[in-house]
């Protein structure tokens, strides 16, 4: 398991998904379609679909030395409106379904597989979040059009999220002020100190 205080970051990582694989054709009716996978110049990966056995056979190089070779199964279910599929991968290592694998330790695995995995931004502090976010600033409101605050007299999940960014929003501020009062207090004490 990976150190809590040094995550691995998801971005960082190389990935693939159902919806990259549609785009370059691989699923038809009946047959076998192989190609190749890029990121950058130097890595790719040889893909070979089997579209009546719903196996994506992967070979690929890892450190320019092993060479990586596996199937991975795809699994079709309904869609929910009614007409048509929707396409999963069976994770090689939890055989969980997921739409995304991801390249850890060798093999491509599904989120599930990365125990202490973060995104970037679940990295940061609320400030730090609400500073790249731009809630601080005036004209920023994150109110969705027909949100409702209230529903039966209850606080709805929409305004509960809005009451959390509110007090983020005011907590910021006097943090703000606060800092700017005891940094000019410094800044006058020190100018007097040198004069």
């Amino acid at each position: 398991m990976k150190n809590p205080t040094d995550p691995i970051i998801m971005e960082n990582l190389k990935r693939f998904t159902i919806a990259d694989l549609k785009k370059l054709g691989y699923f038809v009716t009946d047959g076998v379609v192989s190609g190749v996978l890029t990121w950058g110049e130097s890595n790719s990966i040889r893909a070979k679909m089997d579209n009546t056995k719903m196996v994506l056979s992967l070979e690929y190089v890892i450190n320019g030395e092993k060479t990586m070779r596996y199937n991975v199964n795809i699994v079709e279910r309904a869609a929910n409106i009614g007409n048509g599929v929707v396409r999963f991968f069976l994770c090689p290592k939890t055989y969980t379904l997921c739409r995304k694998l991801y390249l850890y330790d060798g093999m491509f695995v599904s989120r599930r597989a990365l125990r202490g995995a973060m995104y970037s931004s679940q990295t940061k502090s609320k400030w730090d979040r609400a500073m790249y976010n731009g809630c601080l600033r005036e004209d920023f409101v994150p109110y969705k059009r027909y949100g409702k605050l209230y529903y039966s007299g209850k606080l709805t999940p929409y305004g509960k999220r809005i009451e959390r960014h509110q007090n983020i929003v005011d907590r910021a501020e006097v943090m703000l002020l606060d800092w700017l009062l005891r940094h000019t207090k410094i800044s006058h004490v020190a100018r007097k100190f040198h004069t």
